[in-house]
């Protein structure tokens, strides 16, 4: 019986190569990249560029805060989801579904998708009906002026 041949290959003095010099499994060779405690400390560097410019980074992250609330207030759902993520913690829930209790026949699922698809069409003429009175209104300003 033939003995298997080793994968290793003795190209270094561990012998954690294979025979194309790729490293093998389990190697005791570090990775690339920044080695461990010398990344930049960012926030560091910011508030000493902030001191230096005299800019005060309290007063511009409560600008930003008072703009996200704001937006959120007013609609806007990713504004709106920062804030709540923010302040009351990300949503942790899942819902697994592990069975289809009712699955829908073939003529269900193609009446479904073509609703959607007819709702689509409808918000998609809604929003050009109105960019159009839009343009038309600002058509008539510049004329009467």
């Amino acid at each position: 019986m033939a003995k298997k041949a080793s994968r290793a290959f003795k190209s270094d003095e561990k012998g954690d190569r294979d025979r194309s010099g790729r490293f093998l499994p389990g190697h005791s060779q570090p990775g690339p990249g920044r080695p461990p405690g010398t990344a930049l400390d960012y926030r560091a560097i910011v508030e000493q560029k902030a001191k230096e410019a005299q800019f005060s980074l309290e007063d511009a992250v409560w600008s930003i805060t008072q703009s996200l609330l704001t937006a959120a207030q007013q609609g806007d759902g990713l504004a709106a989801k920062l804030v709540l993520d923010r302040l009351c913690g990300k949503d942790v829930d899942q819902v697994r579904v592990t069975e289809v209790a009712d699955p829908l026949t073939e003529e269900d699922r193609a009446r479904r998708v073509q609703e959607i698809l007819g709702r689509i069409a409808a918000r998609k003429q809604k929003r050009e009906g109105r960019r159009a009175a839009q343009a038309r209104s600002r058509a008539a300003g510049v004329s009467d002026s």
